[in-house]
């Protein structure tokens, strides 16, 4: 099948899918998108910019520890498909509403 256009995968969700694998399906299905798909994995400079923007949105939003490390992935996420012209597409509307307040990225959220 022919795509109009090219699937790439962030490092950081494989990593949260597989935290996330409580089954041999799901470790499967994990296994098979990063043998299948490209990888894009956060820069050195990601992730010291990471850092910087994780500071500034959670002195905003007054996240707790939990919510602190959640958006420091989708900021990962974001800035690596920033690098590369990508247009990061989600269902997490709420977290990556919130870092575009900070970031500018291509997003799209369903």
């Amino acid at each position: 099948m022919d795509l109009p256009f090219v699937v790439r995968c962030s490092a950081v969700v494989l990593a949260e899918l597989s935290r996330g694998a409580r089954s041999r399906e799901m470790t499967k299905f994990v296994l098979d998108l990063e043998r299948n798909l490209r990888v894009i994995t956060p820069t050195e400079g990601e992730w010291s910019e990471s850092g910087r923007l994780v500071s500034r949105i959670t002195a905003a939003r007054h996240y707790d520890a939990h919510k602190t490390r959640d958006i420091h992935f989708d900021i990962l996420i974001a800035l690596g498909a920033r690098r590369i012209g990508a247009v990061l597409i989600t269902r997490n509307d709420h977290d990556f509403k919130t870092i575009l307040e900070f970031l500018n990225f291509n997003l799209v959220c369903w």
